[in-house]
């Protein structure tokens, strides 16, 4: 129940009612969501997703996978790098975080992934009438470039991405790239081939 609930409430007010319920169900069979999947992947291999589907190979192991790997690292919830997600939703991010009990043993890790078609559809498609805005990106925290406005025309070979994450370029500008990697938020103006460009960025927490 709590993975249905977090699917279908995975847009901003959504309510599960039994009167919306059976619309909401409609919705994730046709559309879909901006949450995809829900899963757990424990330390002795086992694994379980919501929805269920059966696109999973037979040596499929979750511990092998870059979201898996990926939680390992620190403490805590995280947006992993992007990878190529193997039932055919193409890009996804993850977010995970690692299960222990409370002798700090691990149990295994818990994710969520939400596609870049949603991304780039809703949370970077604003308008701009005047052509003012050239590009938006979501970066990291070191500076690597996650996703940008213009994601959609990038292709990718399934083959080699299989149980790799996606190498992430940094941000182009070096004199942007020193701020964002000193924590820093604002706006920086700069000449670049006879124009002045505008970069303006904020942290999201």
């Amino acid at each position: 129940y709590q993975f249905q609930k977090m699917l279908l409430t995975s847009v901003p007010g959504n309510q599960i009612t039994s009167e919306s319920l059976p619309k909401l169900k409609e919705q994730a069979l046709n559309d879909g969501f901006p949450l995809r999947w829900v899963y757990v992947g424990l330390a002795n291999g086992v694994f379980m997703s919501y929805p269920g589907k059966d696109a999973y190979p037979i040596e499929y192991d979750p511990r092998k996978r870059p979201w898996y790997r990926q939680a390992l690292q620190q403490p805590g919830a995280q947006w992993g790098s992007p990878y190529l997600d193997i039932a055919g939703q193409g890009m996804v991010l993850a977010c995970t975080i690692p299960l222990f009990n409370k002798d700090g043993k691990l149990y295994g890790v818990a994710g969520l992934d939400v596609t870049f078609d949603y991304i780039i559809q809703v949370l970077m498609s604003q308008e701009n009438p005047n052509k003012s805005v050239m590009e938006r990106y979501i970066v990291d925290e070191h500076g690597h470039v996650i996703i940008t406005s213009k994601h959609a025309e990038r292709s990718y070979q399934s083959g080699i991405l299989y149980n790799q994450s996606i190498k992430l370029p940094e941000f182009p500008n070096p004199k942007v790239l020193k701020t964002i990697r000193q924590g820093r938020e604002g706006q920086i103006e700069i000449e670049d081939n006879g124009y002045r460009l505008l970069y303006a960025f904020t942290k999201i927490h």
